[in-house]
């Protein structure tokens, strides 16, 4: 049973993030597509995924890398503003959460990645 309130968070949860860090696309405005895929090219070629697994693992841990990456471009520029050091607060430790997911999720990655490849038989 579904009730208004969690159709409206369920609607807000496939809104776009300001911030582009909860965001369910790979990049948000302002960022550069050349970059991204320069980005993801040398994840995948430091890497060199062989099977279907590791190259997913790969893609997904380029993404995440690339989210750690935006959290810190944040919080260099968070940290350079004039917000009350409330706002502040509350912008770290939002970041910090997501910085932990996606450290977790390029944990993830680079364990399947460093996985021995299986033997022919």
């Amino acid at each position: 049973m579904t009730t208004p309130s969690l159709n409206k968070r369920a609607y807000l949860e496939i809104l776009p993030r300001p911030h582009g860090l909860g965001s369910r696309f790979a990049l948000i405005p302002g960022e550069s597509a050349d970059e991204f895929n320069a980005f993801v090219a040398f994840f995948l070629s430091a890497f060199c995924p062989v099977t279907e697994e590791a190259c997913f693992a790969a893609l997904n841990g380029a993404i995440a890398a690339f989210m750690i990456r935006r959290a810190n471009r944040i919080e260099a520029s968070l940290n350079a503003g004039e917000k009350a050091p409330e706002e502040k607060a509350i912008g770290a430790c939002r970041l910090e959460r997501h910085r932990v997911s996606h450290r977790a999720a390029l944990r993830r990655a680079l364990t399947v990645l460093q996985r021995p490849l299986p033997k022919n038989r």
